[in-house]
């Protein structure tokens, strides 16, 4: 495969998800600032981190169980938004408690 063939490969691709790409980004932007809300970091690198994970779970996980629901519901987009939304959150959680684990608790 040559670099253009790769290139239209990629725009194919970007054509066929990218709504649903942006859609759960946008869900898991959401779902980052209701955790921090909800549950507020005291050291914005770890929050940064948090919040990084929560939004790439969101498009990848959100991604595929959106995939999966989205035939049972009559708008896509609503399925998509919300295992987008709990993924995100989900996907924060657990790099919380990695990172609780791994580097201390946070002094309050």
């Amino acid at each position: 495969m040559d670099e253009k063939d790769a290139a239209s490969g990629l725009m194919a691709l970007w054509r066929e998800i990218g709504s649903n790409v942006q859609v759960l980004a946008i869900a898991g932007v959401c779902g980052a600032f209701v955790k921090a809300i909800v549950a507020p970091e005291g050291k914005w690198g770890r929050r940064a981190v948090q919040g990084l994970v929560g939004v790439l779970s969101a498009v990848f996980l959100g991604g595929l169980i959106g995939g999966l629901i989205a035939p049972l519901v009559a708008q896509p987009a609503y399925a998509y938004l919300a295992s987008g939304f709990v993924c995100g959150t989900a996907g924060e959680s657990g790099i919380a408690v990695m990172q609780r684990r791994l580097l201390g608790r946070r002094k309050s």
